[in-house]
C-alpha cells in the first residue's frame, strides 16, 4: 500500500497554486472593536531600493559588531549615496544605487585587548548588488491588486531589515528582540536574570501594513563573578567545605557556562575576555602544565601555583575547576574567581520549573498594562523622526489600529443523563455534572513518593476518597465486590528518578495481584512539581507497563475540593480503556456528514542537545461528533524538520483506525488542523502534506472525501485590547472574555486547501464550538482540540525521552505494527485510550 502511495507522490505535479482566497468575512456575532499592537504604515514607498550582499574574510570579529559603528559609508560614491540599512550578518539595503565592489570599514579601538592589540582596524568587506526591489508591488499587494508573491515577500523582508537596523542603532539585538542596555533586570532564582524589552516586526495586514509591536522578555546571564554565579546556579549559599563541587553539580555548572564569555581580572592592564569551553576535571591545586619562566628551566606547576609565581595571586578557592577557555587549538585554564561574566550575553541554558515560573510572574501584566507599555516601547522607536525610515520614505501611524470584532455565542454541551449545559463566560462547572461516557474502573494503585512522614497510608485513603465520591457523582463505576474503593494497594517509595522504574513494576505487580486483572490506573503522588520525575513515570507507564498513570502533587491533594478532584475524574476518564469523551456538542449541524477531525504538530529539541524531533498526529475516530482520538507518533528525518518526513504513512495509519470504528465507512470530510508552521513554511508544508494526504485518500479509494487544511498558529506577537471597558468584553480586572489571566493572545487560522467550502462563519463557528469540547478542562480553550492534542502527544513523546528512551514511535490506538528501529512503542494495552492527557 505505501509503495503504491509513494509511486503516486513521485508522479504527482509540484502543486502551483495560490492558497485559499478567503471567501467573505464573517457577519454573525455582536459586533465590537478591539485595539491590536499594530501601528499602521500610513505611507508605503513605491520607490525602487537596491539590494546588496555583503561578504566578508575577516573570522577576527563577528561582522555584527559593526552594525552601529560606520556601515552606512559601505558604498559611498562621488554623489555621497550610501548603504542605508543591514542586517548584521549579509543583506544590506539602499534607496539610492551605490558602488560595488571592495570596502574598507573601519573598527573603532579594542579596549578590552592587551596595550599591543588595542589599535584601531580596518574591516575589508566586499558589496555585490543582488537585485532592484520595486516597492510599488508591495503597495499593490496591499491593495489587493496582486497576489503573495517572491517578490512581494522581497520587499516586506527589506522593510523589515530597515525597522531593526534603526532598532538596533540604540539597543542590543536578541533574535527578533530588542533590548535597552543599561536597564533595570529582574532577578530570577538560580543565576540568571530578566530582561525586558521589545519586539517588532512588519507584518502585512487586511489593506494595509503594520509594524508590530510588543514586549519581549528574555534571561541573561548577571555580570557577576563565576563563583558567585556558581553559588546560585546550583542553590547554594556557600560552596562545600572542601571547595570540590558534586559529579552532578560540576556536571551542570559546566552546562550552564559552556560558550559564555568570560572576563579574566587578574591583571591590571586589561579585561581579556575568553569563551568557556568546558570546565576542568581537577581543581586549580591539581591541574598541572609545563612552565617556562624567562631565562629559567621548564617546571610542572599547577594552575594555583602558576598564579602565584607569576602574578602574587593566592586562590581562596584553589579545589574548585577552572575554565578551560579559548580554542580547541589553544586553550588556557583560568581560575573560576578570576573571572566575572561578560555583559548583556543571552542566557542559552534550559531555565528550570521554578525559573519558569519567575518569568511568568514578572512577565504577566494585566491588558491596561502591557497596552500602556507597549505605547511607552513604540514612543522609545521615535519613528517620526528616524533618518533611516525618512529616507526609505516610510510613515507609520502613531496610534495603534482599532479592529472590528465579533462576539460568538456560546454552544451548548450535551453532558451526563442527556443533560444540556450552556456556558457562561466560557465555562462551566462539572461538580454537579455527569460525563457522557463516563469509565468503570475495577483495579487501581497508589505509588506514593512522598515520606510517610508526610503523607501516611490513612491520610492517601482519605483523600482518595474524595475523588471516588466526586467521580461517582460524575457517572464513574467501581466494582464493589472487588472492593476497587477499598482494597486497593499503597506503595510508597524514594523521589528519585533512579528508582522509578523498580517502584512501578512492584505496585504494578500488586495491583495484578489484589483485582487478578490488568489494571486500570495508577495514581502516582509526588512531593513537589519534578519534570524529571514525571518523565520517567510517564515512559514507564506508557511504554513499559502499558497502564494510564495520573501525577498528583501532594499540597494540591492536602487541600483538594470537590472541584479539583472533578478536574481529575475528567483527565482519568480519557485515559483509562473504555471511556470516550467527557461531554460534546449538543448541536449537530456541523456532524450533518461524517467528519474526521485530525491534528499535527512537530516538537524539536532544546538547543545544545541531540534529541530528535518528533511529529505526532492525531485523529478523531467517530465520525458524527469529536470523541474519542487515536494518535501516531514517529521521529522525523532530520532534526529541526518542520515538514512531516512521513505524512502519508502516519495518516494512512490513523485512517484505518478510523475505518475500524465506522463499519469501514470513509468519513466524507477531513479537517486538518497543522499546528507550529511559520509562514515562510507554508508552501512547503502544503506541497509535501496536502499531497501526501490526498494521495492516501486517493489510492485508498476515498476520492469522494473532502480535505480542508488548516494552519493553526499561536507563535505571533499580535495581542487585543478591549476598545472600551465593561460592555459584555472584559471582566472586573479589563481581561478579554477570551483570555484566562493576562492579554489574550489570538489564535490564526490559515486555510491552505479546502474542498469543503464552507463559509467564513460557518468555519469560525465551528472552530469556536469545537474549543468547547477539549476534554480536559470544563472551559473553552484557545486552540482547536485536534492541535491541541497533537501538542500534547508530542510532549509526552518528548517525556518519553527524557525518562530515558532514545526516540518515540508508533503510539496510540493506531499502534499496531513495530516502530521503526530504537523507536520505544506505547503499549498496544493504551490503544483505547488518551494516554497523553
Amino acid at each position: 500500500m505505501m509503495r503504491l502511495v509513494q509511486q503516486r507522490l513521485a508522479t504527482t505535479p509540484h502543486f502551483s497554486k495560490s492558497f485559499v482566497p478567503r471567501p467573505r468575512f464573517g457577519e454573525v456575532g455582536t459586533r465590537t472593536k478591539v485595539i491590536a499592537n499594530h501601528f499602521k504604515f500610513t505611507k508605503i514607498p513605491t520607490k525602487t531600493i537596491y539590494h546588496y550582499d555583503v561578504v566578508t574574510a575577516s573570522r577576527s570579529r563577528t561582522f555584527q559588531d559593526c552594525r552601529g559603528q560606520g556601515l552606512e559609508s559601505m558604498g559611498n560614491d562621488a554623489s555621497g549615496e550610501r548603504c542605508r540599512a543591514f542586517d548584521g550578518v549579509k543583506n544590506a539595503y539602499s534607496p539610492h544605487a551605490v558602488t560595488s565592489g571592495n570596502v574598507t570599514v573601519a573598527l573603532p579601538p579594542n579596549l578590552d585587548a592587551p596595550p599591543t592589540c588595542r589599535a584601531p582596524k580596518d574591516f575589508k568587506v566586499t558589496l555585490t548588488k543582488v537585485k532592484e526591489i520595486n516597492l510599488a508591488e508591495l503597495d499593490a499587494y496591499v491593495a489587493s491588486k496582486v497576489e503573495i508573491n517572491e517578490r512581494i515577500l522581497s520587499c516586506i523582508q527589506a522593510m523589515d531589515i530597515v525597522f531593526r537596523h534603526t532598532a538596533g542603532k540604540t539597543m542590543m539585538a536578541s533574535g527578533r528582540n530588542f533590548f535597552a542596555c543599561g536597564s533595570t533586570p529582574a532577578p530570577i532564582k538560580g543565576g540568571p536574570e530578566l530582561w525586558s524589552g521589545l519586539f517588532q516586526s512588519v507584518r502585512p495586514g487586511n489593506k494595509a501594513m503594520t509594524l508590530n509591536v510588543d514586549t519581549a522578555y528574555t534571561a541573561f546571564y548577571k555580570a557577576i563573578s563565576v563563583v558567585q554565579f556558581a553559588h546560585e546556579a546550583l542553590n547554594k549559599q556557600r560552596l562545600p567545605a572542601n571547595q570540590e563541587l558534586m559529579f552532578r553539580d560540576r556536571s551542570k555548572l559546566e552546562k550552564l557556562l559552556r560558550q559564555v564569555i568570560v572576563i579574566a581580572t587578574h591583571r591590571r592592564d586589561s579585561n581579556l575576555r575568553h569563551r568557556v569551553l568546558r570546565l576542568s576535571r581537577e581543581g586549580a591545586d591539581r591541574c598541572m602544565f609545563i612552565y617556562t619562566p624567562e631565562g629559567g628551566a621548564p617546571q610542572e606547576l599547577s594552575v594555583a601555583q602558576y598564579f602565584k609565581i607569576k602574578y602574587g595571586l593566592l586562590l581562596q578557592y584553589p579545589k574548585l575547576p577552572c575554565l578551560v577557555v579559548g580554542t580547541l587549538e589553544k586553550s588556557v585554564m583560568l581560575p573560576m574567581e578570576y573571572a566575572t561574566i561578560a555583559p548583556e550575553q543571552k542566557f542559552h541554558g534550559k531555565l528550570e520549573e521554578y525559573q519558569t515560573s519567575d518569568v511568568i510572574k514578572i512577565a504577566a501584566k494585566r491588558p491596561n498594562e502591557r497596552q500602556a507599555e507597549i505605547m511607552r516601547l513604540f514612543a522609545s522607536l521615535k519613528l517620526h523622526e528616524n533618518q533611516y525610515l525618512q529616507a526609505f520614505g516610510i510613515e507609520v501611524n502613531a496610534q495603534p489600529m482599532a479592529i472590528d470584532a465579533r462576539i460568538l455565542d456560546a454552544p451548548t454541551l450535551a453532558v451526563g443523563d442527556s443533560r444540556q449545559k450552556t456556558p457562561c463566560d466560557e465555562t462551566w462547572n462539572c461538580v454537579d455534572m455527569r460525563v457522557v461516557s463516563p469509565a468503570r474502573i475495577t483495579s487501581l494503585g497508589v505509588l506514593s513518593f512522598s515520606d510517610t512522614w508526610r503523607a501516611l497510608e490513612g491520610q492517601i485513603a482519605d483523600w482518595m476518597g474524595g475523588f471516588f465520591e466526586t467521580a461517582e457523582q460524575m457517572g464513574f463505576g467501581f466494582n464493589p465486590k472487588k472492593g476497587t474503593k477499598d482494597n486497593y494497594p499503597i506503595h510508597f517509595a524514594h523521589s528519585s528518578p533512579e528508582g522509578v522504574e523498580a517502584a512501578l513494576r512492584a505496585i504494578y505487580q500488586a495491583m495484578g495481584n489484589a483485582f487478578n486483572q490488568e489494571p486500570q490506573l495508577l495514581v502516582c503522588l509526588l512531593p513537589t512539581k519534578s519534570a524529571a520525575m514525571y518523565a520517567k513515570i510517564k515512559q514507564i507507564g506508557d511504554t513499559v507497563l502499558g497502564v494510564p498513570t495520573q501525577c498528583l502533587v501532594l499540597n494540591k491533594v492536602q487541600h483538594a475540593s470537590a472541584q479539583y478532584w472533578a478536574n481529575v475524574a475528567l483527565k482519568v476518564n480519557t485515559k483509562v480503556s473504555g471511556a470516550y469523551i467527557n461531554f460534546r456538542l449538543a448541536q449537530s449541524c456541523f456532524f450533518t456528514e461524517s467528519t474526521m477531525l485530525v491534528g499535527a504538530d512537530v516538537t524539536h529539541p532544546a538547543p545544545g542537545t541531540d534529541q530528535p524531533s518528533i511529529a505526532c498526529m492525531v485523529a478523531s475516530l467517530t465520525g458524527h461528533s469529536a470523541d474519542r482520538y487515536a494518535t501516531v507518533t514517529r521521529q522525523q528525518p532530520h532534526s529541526r524538520q518542520e515538514e512531516l518526513g512521513d505524512c502519508a504513512g502516519m495518516f494512512e495509519q490513523l485512517l484505518h483506525a478510523y475505518l475500524a470504528k465506522n463499519n469501514q465507512s470513509f468519513p466524507r470530510r477531513v479537517l486538518f488542523y497543522r499546528d507550529g508552521v511559520s509562514e515562510g513554511q507554508f508552501a512547503a508544508v502544503h506541497d509535501i502534506e496536502v499531497r501526501a494526504i490526498k494521495g492516501v485518500l486517493d489510492c485508498l479509494g476515498a476520492r469522494e472525501t473532502k480535505l480542508m487544511f488548516v494552519v493553526v498558529q499561536k507563535r505571533h506577537h499580535t495581542r487585543f485590547f478591549a476598545a472600551k471597558q465593561g460592555q459584555g468584553m472584559t471582566n472586573k480586572t479589563g481581561i478579554l472574555k477570551a483570555a484566562v489571566q493576562g492579554t489574550a493572545r489570538p489564535t490564526r487560522y490559515v486555510v491552505l486547501h479546502d474542498e469543503v467550502h464552507w463559509t467564513a462563519d460557518d468555519l469560525q463557528q465551528f472552530m469556536y464550538n469545537l474549543c468547547y469540547t477539549y476534554a480536559q478542562c470544563t472551559r473553552s480553550v484557545s486552540v482547536v482540540p485536534p492541535a491541541y492534542y497533537a501538542r500534547l502527544a508530542c510532549s509526552r513523546a518528548r517525556h518519553h525521552l527524557a525518562g530515558g528512551a532514545d526516540a518515540s514511535g508508533a503510539t496510540g490506538s493506531a499502534s499496531n505494527g513495530t516502530g521503526s528501529a530504537g523507536i520505544p512503542k506505547v503499549s498496544d494495552k493504551l490503544k483505547e485510550s488518551m494516554y497523553f492527557m
